[in-house]
C-alpha cells in the first residue's frame, strides 16, 4: 500500500527541468555573488577564534567574547537583510524586463519606432 503513495518522478525535459536552465534568474550574476558573499561574511567571520578569544576589555561588565557574539546576532541580521535587498532590486529588474517584452528601448525612442 505504502508504494502507491510514491509519485513517480517528472520526466527528463519536463516544464520543470527546461524552465531551470532557461530561466536567467537561475544564472550566477554579479549580484548573486555580492549577496553570497555577504551572507559568508556572517557566517565566517563569528567563526574566527583570533577575533574573540580574549577577557579584556569587557563591555558593560561582560566578557568581550560574550559582547562579540552579541554583536553578531546583530551584524547577521543586518548582513541577512542587505542579501536580501540586493536580491529582490535584481528580481524586480528582471521582472520589469520581461514585462517590457525583454527590451527596455532607447530614451526619446517611442512604442512605434520600436517595432520596426
Amino acid at each position: 500500500m505504502a508504494e502507491d503513495a510514491v509519485e513517480p518522478a517528472p520526466p527528463q525535459g519536463s516544464a520543470t527541468g527546461s524552465v531551470e536552465q532557461t530561466d536567467p534568474r537561475w544564472r550566477p550574476s554579479p549580484t548573486k555573488v555580492v549577496a553570497g558573499l555577504v551572507l559568508l561574511a556572517g557566517i565566517v567571520l563569528p567563526l574566527l577564534v583570533g577575533t574573540y578569544a580574549s577577557v579584556e576589555p569587557r563591555i558593560l561588565g561582560f566578557p568581550f567574547f560574550y559582547a562579540y557574539q552579541l554583536i553578531w546576532v546583530f551584524l547577521a541580521a543586518g548582513c541577512c537583510a542587505i542579501a536580501f535587498l540586493l536580491l529582490r532590486a535584481e528580481q524586480r529588474r528582471f521582472e520589469a524586463r520581461s514585462r517590457d517584452g525583454g527590451t527596455a528601448g532607447t530614451p526619446g525612442q517611442d512604442a512605434s519606432e520600436e517595432h520596426r
